[in-house]
This record gives structure tokens, sequence and C-alpha cells, in this order.
């Protein structure tokens, strides 16, 4: 899926390069991908160095890239959270007169990677541009559906797994289409299934559920009125010690988001567009959609008020947290 990782894997490396993007499986993969390429086994702890950059200095950092490896031909310096680069306030008094000469020159014994741990830098700066114009980008930003789609389905192939479409897909739910959870969690299915059929069930039984997703499942429950199912949910968070007033915040933001995209789509957004807006990923603003089809808005506002006030009574000190949720429960009624 990442181009560059190609050339790394032949050995045909760039001086510099740049990460933009926050997604970790990304992000480590590229990292490792170029330490076992560049270095030999026995030579790569003299010759790797890691800093970050809102605790050491750049002139520290590219001080390490200028200097001959003490062993070895190669070396890789690995530049973490330049913030100088961001929108972000520095805590490090930066020089960076000796980074801007290192872009323009760089060494041709060392491979400098720069990860922004960010979705893109700041434009307006000299540096940003002058970065961006001599490194080689490699892209991590968070991959949308489809394809997080491509790399859990090429992940199962090399994995040597089968599975059905709908697995797949409640596979993404589930890890909140997150490709580094969703990645970890179709591994151990692997593992499980061992060459077999990923199936709905197995997926359901074993992916270990967020509070966020446990709450959307639990939410779900009850906008369909599946009042025992939901209630079961949540008795569950119970015993595994989440806090009801945590619950109780959660449900507030899905019914807020339901509440959104219900205004929305009277407005004739698209799901793209809502997901945009909302700053949420487009399949859950598709979901909403979705669960808010035969709802109508009048329902979903009544709800979101009860939540508030049930809320604001917690926090208050009035009445038992546990009995404000159930209570919730019990009472939808679109």
């Amino acid at each position: 899926m990442i181009k560059e990782w190609q050339t790394i894997e032949r050995g045909e490396f760039s001086p510099v390069y740049l990460i933009i993007g926050t997604e970790a499986y990304i992000i480590q993969e590229t990292l490792k991908r170029i330490e076992e390429n560049a270095l030999i086994a026995d030579e790569a702890e003299f010759n790797y160095a890691n800093f970050d950059l809102t605790e050491t200095s750049i002139e520290v950092a590219i001080g390490e890239a200028e200097s001959v490896p003490f062993w070895g031909d190669r070396k890789v310096v690995i530049l973490q959270r330049p913030t100088f680069l961001t929108s972000e306030k520095d805590k490090v008094d930066h020089q960076i007169k000796g980074f801007e000469n290192y872009l323009n020159e760089p060494v041709p014994f060392t491979i400098l990677v720069i990860v922004a741990g960010v979705d893109k830098l700041d434009a307006r700066k000299k540096i940003s541009k002058l970065v961006q114009k001599n490194a080689v980008v490699i892209d991590a930003t968070a991959p949308n559906e489809q394809s997080l789609l491509r790399w859990l389905s090429e992940r199962a192939t090399a994995l040597n797994m089968d599975y059905e479409p709908a697995a797949m897909q409640e596979l993404m739910v589930l890890t909140n289409f997150q490709l580094s959870v969703a990645i970890q969690e179709l591994e151990k299915i692997a593992l499980f299934v061992n060459g077999g059929l990923m199936t709905v069930q197995i997926v359901e039984d074993m992916v270990v559920r967020s509070l966020e997703q446990n709450v959307f499942q639990l939410t779900e429950k009850v906008v369909n009125k599946e009042t025992g199912k939901a209630l079961r949910i949540y008795q569950d968070l119970i015993k595994q010690k989440e806090e009801p007033i945590k619950i109780l915040a959660l449900l507030i933001s899905q019914f807020r988001l339901m509440n959104q995209v219900k205004i929305m789509k009277k407005k004739g957004y698209s799901d793209p567009e809502m997901a945009r807006t909302l700053k949420v990923h487009p399949y859950r603003a598709k979901l909403a959609a979705q669960s808010v089809r035969n709802i109508e808005l009048i329902h979903l506002q009544t709800a979101l008020a009860a939540l508030a006030k049930a809320d604001f009574e917690l926090k208050t000190g009035r009445g038992l947290p546990g009995q404000k949720v159930e209570w919730f429960i019990f009472n939808w009624h679109a």
C-alpha cells in the first residue's frame, strides 16, 4: 500500500524522508523497514539515533546526522515531533539554520527520517516548505473506508486467511476504523482460524471492544428498541468497572451526533459532507444516517434533553448513576 516501502526494501534509500500523518501502523512499519534494510543487525545499536524534538534541539540532532558512523557505512537518525514545522508552540529554542543547510546538502551516509506527528505541516513557514521540497514524503494519514479495506484484505491474504465480506466490515466497525488496531485483531484471528475462514461470528467473539464501541452498540440497541439487549450491554460494562457517568457522556455524544446528522440530512447533506463538517469518520456518519432514517427529529431531541438532564443531576449529586442510564434505556420511545 505504501509505494516507498518497495524501494526501501530494495535497498534504494533517499537521504531524507518526511512521514506525514498519525497512523501508528504506517509510521512504525516505515521506521522498521528503514532500520532493517539500511543497517546491519550487529551495527544497528551504534548507528541508530532517535530524537524527540520537544526535548532536544534540532542542532543536536543534525550534529548526530552529520557525524560519521561509529561502525559500518550508514546510519539512521529519526526526528520525532518537530513542532517547529507545525503550528504548535515550541518548548525548545530551535536554531534551524543548520537544519536548512543540511536539507539542501544532506550527508551521503545518513538516512534522516522526520516523523511529523500531524496530518499537515504549517505551510506558512519557510522551513516547512523546504522540508517538503527536499524530502521523500510518506503518507501516514488514517485511511478512509475503501483504503482500510484494501489494507486489511492484503494483510489477510499475506496471513493465508479467507474471510466473509461482512466479517471484514464488522472488523472495521468494531475497531473504530483504526488501521493499527484492526491489523492487530486480524493477526490474532488469523492464528485462531489457522488458514480457515474468518466469519462475522468469529469477529464478534474475538475482537476486543473499546468502551466507545460498546456504547455505540448500546445506542444501536436502544434506538432499535431492543431494551433487553441494551440492558445486558450496559450491565456488562458495569461489571467491567466502567463508570456510569462516563457511559452517560458517551451516550450524549452519540445522540448529539444523530441529532446533527438528522438535521443535516434534512438540509440535503451527503454522508461525506456530513463527515467532513462534523469531523467524524465517514462510516460513522453513514451509520448515524441509517440509524435515524425512521426516527423523528423531535424524538432525538427529547432523548438528548433527557440525557443532558441526567448528566446535570449526576454532576450535582442527585440520584444514583446506574439508575439514570437504566431509566433512559427503559424510557426510549421513538
